[in-house]
C-alpha cells in the first residue's frame, strides 16, 4: 500500500496511521488531525486490528472491542486467508462477524452513556421509597415497643402489688 497513491482524505489518513504503527505487540491510539477521531489499534502477532472511534467514545470499551474481533479471527482458516486477501477480500468470511460485534458494543456504549442514567434515576427513585418505607416502618414499631414497655411497667407494679398483698 505504499506506492499507491491515496484517493481521497480518509484513504490518507488510514496510510499515515497504517505507516506510523508499531510492529511489535501492543494497543496504540491515532488522534485525526482533520476531525474528532481516533484511530485505536492492536497489534497481535503481526496483526494490526484496527477501529475508528469519535474521542468521546471509551478507549475501554474500543480495545475491548478490538480484543474481541481478535479472539474472533484466531481460527487458522481466517488467517491464512487474511495472508493472501486483497481488499475486501474478508469481507465475505468475516463481514457478518465483525458487524454482529460492532453492534453489540455500540449497543453497550450507547448503554453507558444514555438509557444507563435513566436506570439509575430510576433505582435511586426505588430505593429512596424502599427506605422511607422502612423508615415508617421503624418508627411504627418504636410506637409499639413504647406502648409494651408501659404495659409491661404497669404489669410489673400490679404483680407487686398483688405479692405484698398476699405475703
Amino acid at each position: 500500500t505504499e506506492d499507491k497513491q491515496p484517493n481521497n482524505d480518509f484513504e490518507s489518513i488510514i496510510l499515515s496511521v497504517l505507516k506510523n504503527i508499531p510492529k511489535e505487540n501492543g494497543k496504540y491510539s491515532y488522534n485525526t488531525e482533520a476531525d474528532s477521531t481516533v484511530f485505536h489499534v492492536l497489534v497481535q502477532d503481526e496483526f494490526v486490528y484496527l477501529c475508528l472511534a469519535l474521542e468521546t467514545f471509551p478507549q475501554s470499551i474500543a480495545y475491548n472491542f478490538l480484543s474481541e474481533i481478535r479472539t474472533r479471527f484466531q481460527p487458522e482458516h481466517f488467517k491464512r486467508r487474511a495472508l493472501t486477501a486483497g481488499p475486501h477480500g474478508m469481507k465475505h468470511m468475516f463481514g457478518h462477524i465483525l458487524e454482529s460485534i460492532t453492534g453489540h458494543y455500540n449497543a453497550i456504549h450507547q448503554n453507558e452513556t444514555g438509557d444507563n442514567i435513566n436506570e439509575v434515576f430510576e433505582k435511586i427513585e426505588e430505593v429512596k421509597d424502599a427506605m422511607t418505607e422502612n423508615v415508617g416502618k421503624v418508627l411504627e414499631r418504636g410506637e409499639c415497643l413504647d406502648t409494651l414497655l408501659i404495659r409491661a411497667d404497669g404489669i410489673k407494679q400490679d404483680v407487686s402489688i398483688i405479692c405484698s398483698i398476699i405475703f
